[in-house]
């Protein structure tokens, strides 16, 4: 056979998603594509045996190999890109295992999360719960569908020195369903968002709140956040092996928080308060009142877990502060609105 002449770019790659009406089984209609960087990142558990048997001479034959990709291995597909108003929230939803709220349009994690299983073949209707995630390369009917999916890491930063502030965001997304390999290019795939958020946004309220001190107004040159909340996988079922339950936060979901912060007055004291163990609360957004913000981040309970240390820039001295978000007995570890 000759060589093939046709060479691809990256940007060539498409990728979308969308969400499953039964869990586990595939939804390719009019997927929402995803402004993606580059070409993703997949890893496919495999299992797989390649010892010697009891054959003539001390070498390992092609038939003692043993390889099988069914009872539940998982594939993992790690994608960037930038972080708009059409697909963050799917990602978002996702990631907390939540759907959108009220006054604020807030996706929260509670401080008693505690999702129940879900089931194979269960309605599930929104994004919260599962989606199909389509690789879609530039050759015809060469479509990686991976059914099942959930965004177990999302991590979403405004940097003022990365064009300008603008939100990107790097997500993995897992199953542990079997793929479906050499499907066609979805039909109607939506283009993905065209209007985006910027640090700058955070216009309004930028204030950390110190236990049993003040509310200190900071002057912000960047802001994070992490969502890492797991799922596991139980059971079998069907020719494949694939997960009979879906359980996410085993055995805990984790959030974290990323912000910098210029050096001054209200902010020097803050490298004690890791020693000292002071809860530390966050509120960034685009209006004052936090039940009518557009854009911004909440978070009431939180702890530095990394040292405070002055950086020279070229706006000056800036601080970043890593925090972990901690619930309470009541509220939420997190409220975000994107």
């Amino acid at each position: 056979m000759a060589i093939v002449s046709t060479t691809y770019a990256p940007n060539e790659w498409q990728f979308a998603m969308k969400a499953e009406t039964t869990t586990g089984t595939i939804n390719v209609a009019t997927m929402q594509k995803i402004n993606v960087d580059d070409v993703a990142t997949m890893s496919q558990e495999v299992t797989q045996t390649l010892d010697a048997r009891s054959t003539p001479g001390r070498t390992v034959k092609f038939a003692d190999a043993f390889v099988t990709d069914k009872g539940g291995h998982k594939t993992t597909v790690s994608i960037s890109g930038v972080f708009d108003t059409t697909v963050g929230p799917l990602l978002l939803s996702n990631a907390l295992g939540t759907a959108v709220g009220s006054s604020p349009a807030s996706y929260d994690m509670a401080y008693n999360y505690a999702p129940a299983a879900r089931a194979h073949g269960a309605t599930t209707g929104t994004i919260v719960n599962t989606f199909t995630f389509a690789i879609v390369p530039p050759i015809a009917s060469k479509a990686i569908v991976l059914p099942g999916c959930v965004c177990s890491d999302l991590e979403v930063t405004f940097d003022k020195a990365n064009e300008g502030g603008r939100g990107h965001f790097t997500a993995t997304i897992e199953t542990a369903y079997k793929p479906l390999a050499s499907q066609g290019t979805p039909s109607s795939m939506a283009v993905y968002g065209s209007t985006f958020r910027y640090l700058r946004e955070f216009n309004t309220k930028k204030t950390v709140f110190i236990s049993g001190g003040s509310a200190l107004d900071v002057v912000l040159n960047k802001v994070g956040y992490k969502i890492a909340n797991n799922v596991t996988y139980t059971g079998f079922q069907g020719s494949d092996g694939d997960p009979e339950l879906l359980q996410r936060a085993i055995p805990a979901a984790d959030i974290s928080l990323m912000l910098g912060v210029k050096y001054d007055a209200n902010t020097e004291m803050l490298w004690s308060t890791r020693r000292d163990g002071t809860s530390i609360g966050i509120e960034i957004s685009d209006n004052a009142t936090w039940a009518s913000s557009t854009f911004g981040v909440k978070a009431g309970f939180c702890q530095l877990d990394a040292d405070v240390v002055p950086t020279g820039t070229d706006a000056g001295v800036f601080e970043d502060l890593s925090l972990k978000c901690l619930g309470s007995t009541t509220g939420d570890l997190i409220q975000i609105v994107p």
